[in-house]
C-alpha cells in the first residue's frame, strides 16, 4: 500500500479508519514504512495532531521509540500528543531517569488531561522517589476535579502499598495537609506501617471525628501492638467528655482485632474498662430518665426520639424539641416516657407535626398526654397540629395538682409521611430534657453493657441487673444487660432468655416474671422462676425459649425437665432447628425421651400437608387484603428476605416470586426445608465450650466467621474457638408459619407477595 496514503489515513478524523492504517503500519512488517514513519515524527513533518499520535505508536509498537523522540513528543503543543505520550510510558515496563523526569513533570502540566495521564502512569510505576513530588502536586489538586483527584490519590496509594517506601517518609517535614492527604490514602493499604502512620496521624494533628472512626478502625486491623497501645491511651486523652465517640473508637478497635485473631492488651482492656466504668456511675435507674416503649400491636422500630431545634408560632427559632422525625425514619414509631414528677396547676408547652395526611381526617395516633402514675389514668391529652411549624398548647390542671405524675410522648403513625410529632418550650419546667437524644442514649448503654458482657466485668452485674428492671431509655438496653449478664454468668438460664424481652407489651406478667427470674441472688432461685414464668407463655413464645435454651447440655436438661413436669408443651419439638441442637448435646435415657416424645406427636408432615393443601385450593386473591399483607410481611418476614427494594437480604430475595405459583409459594411458606436453595443451607455449629450454635453463613473476616441467625441478626464467633461445624439440610426460615397466622392473615400475605413480587 501506498506510504503517502498510509501518512494521510493516521490523521483520518475517523478513529477507525486511523486505527486501521496503525495496524497495518505496525502488521505489515514494512520496515521502510515505519522508518519512515519515524523520520517523520523526529523531523516534526507531522502537522496533524491525530498523525503525531499514531506515529507515536506506530514507532512504539515497532520498537523503534527512542528518547530523542520521545522527549520532543513530551513537549508537543498539542495536549494530545502529551496525553499519549504518558499513556505509552504506562505501558512500559520500567523507566530510566530520564523517563521518570518527564512524567513528575508532566503532573505539573497546563491541561489536565496530560496530569491525569501523568498521575496513571506513575500509579502503575511505584516509586519512593515519587511519594514527595505526588504529595506536593496533591495540594494544588483541584477538589472538583474527581477524576484528576482519583488518579492522584491512587497514584500516591500504589507508592505506598510496598512496606518500604514509608521509611522513605522519615524524617519528610510533614504540614498537617500533608499528613491529611497520606492517611487519605493510607486507610486503603493494607499494611502495619499505613496503621502504624494513621495512629501517628491522630497523635500529632486535628482531626476531624468522622475521619477519626475510619483511622482508627483501619489502624486496629493492621497497626503494630505498640501503637495500638498509644491508641488506648490516646482516645481518652483527646476526648476526655466524648463518651459516645469513645465506644465507637473501641468497638472499631476490638473489630478489628476480632478479624485479625488477636486478643486485646491490657491497655486496651484497661481502655474499655474505664469507659464502661464512666457510664455505670450515671445512676441511670433513679427514675429521672426519659424511657422508651414500643406500642403494642404496631411493628417494633428503633427508637425515633432525638433533640433537635424547631421554630415556633411565635417567632422563637432557638428552643430544643422531642422529635420523632430522625432522617429516613418517619415511618418510625414509639412512645418517650418522662420521668415521674408532681403535677402543677398549669403547664403549657409546643407541639409541632403531623397526624396524616392533611386532606384525611384525624387519626389521633400522635400527641401528648398526662399520665397519673399510680393508676394510669390519661388526665390529659393534646395531638400534633398538623404543622411543621410548633404551635402553644395550654392546660389547666387544677384538679390534678399535688399528683405523680408522667408525660408521654406518643408517635403511633407509620406512615412514610406526615406521620412525626414534636414537643418543646415546656413551662414549668417540671422536668429536664435529656442531655442527649434519647436513640443516642440508648446506643451509648447498649454499647456500655456488650462490653462488660465482652470483656468480663463481673463488678457490674450489679448495675446490669438494674437496667435489667429499671426504666431505661431504650427496651434495647434492658436486652443488652440481660445478655451481658448471660455472659457474666453462664448458669442465669433466664438472662439467656434476653430475646423475650422485646415482647413485654404482649406477654406483660410473664415478662415481669422473666425479669425477676434474671436478676434473683441464686440459680436454684432463676430456674424455678423462670419454670414459673415458661408455664405462662403460649405455644409460640414456648417455641421461642425452645430455640433459645437448646444450645447448651445445662439448658437442655432443664427444658427436659419442664416437659417432663408439664409446663412446657411437647408440641416444641416440631421445631426441627431446636430438636437438632438439643439432640447433638445429649446422650443416653435423654436422647431416647426426645425421641420417643417427638415420636408420639400427631405426625406433623400429615398435619401440615394437609394443610398446605387446604389453603393452596382454598386460596383467593380477591380476599386477600393487600394493606393487612404488607404489615404481616415487615412483621415476620423483612428481617431476612426482601421485597421490592423493602426488607433485609439474609435469605432469598422475593421478587418474582409469583412465577412460583400459589401452590408452590404455600408449600415454601409452610415447609421452609422441603424445597430449599442449597446456597441457604444452615451451619451447626459446636463451640470449644459445648455451646451449640445454628446460623446461615455470610462472611469470614480473618479469624471472625460471621452468621445470620433465625431473626435475620448477625452473629460473630472465633474460628479458633469453633470444635465442628456440618451443614444440615436445614432452612434458616422456622417451620412453625402455620402457628403464627390463622387463615385470614396468611391469605393477606399471601396476597401481598404474589402483588408486589408481579410489579
Amino acid at each position: 500500500m501506498d506510504h503517502a496514503h498510509i501518512i494521510t489515513e493516521l490523521g483520518h478524523a475517523n478513529i477507525t479508519r486511523r486505527m486501521l492504517a496503525t495496524h497495518y503500519a505496525v502488521d505489515s512488517e514494512d520496515e521502510q514504512l515505519v522508518r519512515h514513519i519515524r523520520r517523520l515524527l523526529n523531523r516534526g513533518d507531522l502537522e496533524n495532531w491525530k498523525q503525531r499520535v499514531h506515529a507515536l505508536w506506530v514507532t512504539e509498537r515497532s520498537g523503534v521509540l527512542n528518547d530523542a523522540i520521545l522527549g520532543d513528543v513530551v513537549h508537543d503543543e498539542a495536549m494530545e500528543v502529551r496525553t499519549h505520550a504518558m499513556h505509552l510510558l504506562a505501558e512500559r515496563k520500567d523507566w530510566n531517569k530520564t523517563q521518570q523526569n518527564w512524567v513528575l513533570l508532566a503532573l505539573h502540566d497546563d491541561h489536565p488531561n496530560v496530569q491525569r495521564a501523568a498521575a496513571n502512569a506513575l500509579s502503575l510505576h511505584p516509586n519512593e522517589n515519587h511519594i514527595r513530588p505526588l504529595i506536593q502536586v496533591r495540594e494544588t489538586t483541584p477538589d472538583n476535579d474527581p477524576q484528576w483527584l482519583y488518579g492522584m490519590r491512587l497514584a500516591l496509594r500504589n507508592q505506598l502499598r510496598d512496606e518500604d517506601s514509608w521509611h522513605s517518609l522519615m524524617g519528610y517535614d510533614f504540614s498537617e495537609i500533608d499528613a491529611e492527604r497520606i492517611a487519605d490514602v493510607a486507610m486503603a493499604i493494607p499494611s502495619e506501617s499505613a496503621g502504624d502512620f494513621l495512629v501517628w496521624m491522630a497523635s500529632k494533628h486535628e482531626v476531624k471525628e468522622d475521619s477519626l472512626l475510619q483511622f482508627f478502625r483501619h489502624a486496629a486491623r493492621y497497626a503494630s501492638r505498640e501503637q495500638l497501645n498509644n491508641l488506648a491511651h490516646l482516645v481518652p486523652r483527646k476526648f476526655p467528655n466524648k463518651s459516645e465517640l469513645q465506644l465507637e473508637l473501641f468497638q472499631s478497635v476490638r473489630q478489628g482485632l476480632l478479624e485479625r485473631g488477636e486478643g486485646m492488651s491490657p491497655s486496651i482492656l484497661n481502655w474499655g474498662s474505664q469507659m464502661v466504668r464512666q457510664i455505670m456511675q450515671k445512676n441511670i435507674t433513679s427514675g429521672e430518665t426519659w424511657s422508651y416503649h414500643t406500642i403494642d400491636g404496631v411493628k417494633n422500630t428503633p427508637n425515633p426520639w432525638f433533640l433537635q431545634v424547631r421554630s415556633s408560632a411565635d417567632g422563637d427559632r432557638d428552643s430544643t424539641f422531642i422529635c420523632s422525625l430522625p432522617a429516613g425514619g418517619e415511618s418510625y414509631t414509639g412512645i418517650l416516657r418522662s420521668p415521674i414528677f408532681k403535677c402543677p396547676e398549669q403547664m403549657s408547652f409546643h407541639l409541632a407535626g403531623h397526624d396524616g395526611y392533611p386532606d384525611n381526617p384525624r387519626q389521633k395516633k400522635n400527641g401528648l398526654r398526662l399520665v397519673d402514675s399510680i393508676s394510669g389514668q390519661v388526665l390529659q391529652e393534646a395531638y400534633a397540629p398538623r404543622n411543621d411549624t410548633a404551635q402553644p398548647y395550654t392546660w389547666n390542671l387544677l384538679e390534678f395538682t399535688g399528683r405523680n405524675v408522667f408525660l408521654e410522648i406518643i408517635d403511633a403513625d407509620e406512615g412514610a409521611a406526615y406521620a412525626w410529632l414534636a414537643l418543646g418550650r415546656l413551662k414549668p419546667e417540671v422536668i429536664p430534657f435529656p442531655e442527649l437524644s434519647p436513640n443516642e442514649e440508648g446506643k451509648r448503654l447498649v454499647s456500655a453493657a456488650q462490653l462488660a458482657g465482652e470483656l468480663r466485668l463481673n463488678q457490674y452485674i450489679p448495675n446490669l441487673k438494674e437496667w435489667i428492671v429499671g426504666p431505661v431509655p431504650d427496651a434495647s438496653v434492658s436486652i443488652a444487660a440481660a445478655k451481658a449478664l448471660s455472659r457474666l454468668d453462664e448458669a442465669n438460664l433466664p438472662a439467656r432468655l434476653s430475646d423475650l424481652l422485646q415482647h413485654s407489651g404482649k406477654l406483660g406478667t410473664a415478662i415481669t416474671a422473666l425479669r425477676k427470674a434474671m436478676i434473683a441472688e441464686t440459680h436454684t432461685t432463676q430456674r424455678a422462676l423462670l419454670s414459673e414464668m415458661v408455664g405462662m407463655l403460649p405455644l409460640r413464645y414456648q417455641q421461642e425459649v425452645m430455640n433459645l435454651l437448646s444450645n447448651h447440655a445445662t439448658s437442655t436438661g432443664w427444658l427436659v425437665t419442664q416437659i417432663k413436669e408439664g409446663r412446657l408443651s411437647p408440641l416444641t419439638l416440631r421445631n426441627q432447628v431446636a430438636y437438632s441442637k438439643m439432640e447433638s448435646v445429649v446422650s443416653g435415657d435423654v436422647k431416647i425421651l426426645l425421641k420417643e416424645w417427638k415420636d408420639s406427636l400427631p405426625a406433623p408432615n400429615h398435619l401440615l400437608q394437609d394443610l398446605i393443601e387446604r389453603r393452596s385450593e382454598g386460596f383467593d386473591f380477591q380476599n386477600a387484603n393487600l394493606t393487612n399483607g404488607r404489615a404481616l410481611f415487615e412483621l415476620a418476614c423483612s428481617q431476612c428476605h426482601q421485597i421490592a427494594g423493602e426488607g433485609a437480604l439474609i435469605g432469598p430475595q422475593l421478587d418474582g416470586v409469583a412465577s412460583r405459583g400459589v401452590a408452590r409459594l404455600i408449600e415454601d411458606i409452610l415447609a421452609p426445608s422441603r424445597n430449599m436453595d442449597p446456597a441457604f443451607q444452615v451451619y451447626l455449629i459446636t463451640m470449644a465450650d459445648g455451646e451449640v450454635i445454628s446460623g446461615m453463613p455470610r462472611r469470614e473476616q480473618g479469624n471472625a466467621f460471621v452468621l445470620a441467625d433465625a431473626s435475620g441478626q448477625e452473629l460473630t464467633v472465633n474460628l479458633s474457638n469453633i470444635r465442628t461445624r456440618n451443614l444440615v439440610s436445614q432452612s434458616l426460615m422456622p417451620d412453625n408459619f402455620d402457628e403464627l397466622f390463622d387463615d385470614q392473615q396468611f391469605t393477606d400475605l399471601v396476597g401481598f407477595l404474589l402483588h408486589d413480587s408481579s410489579h
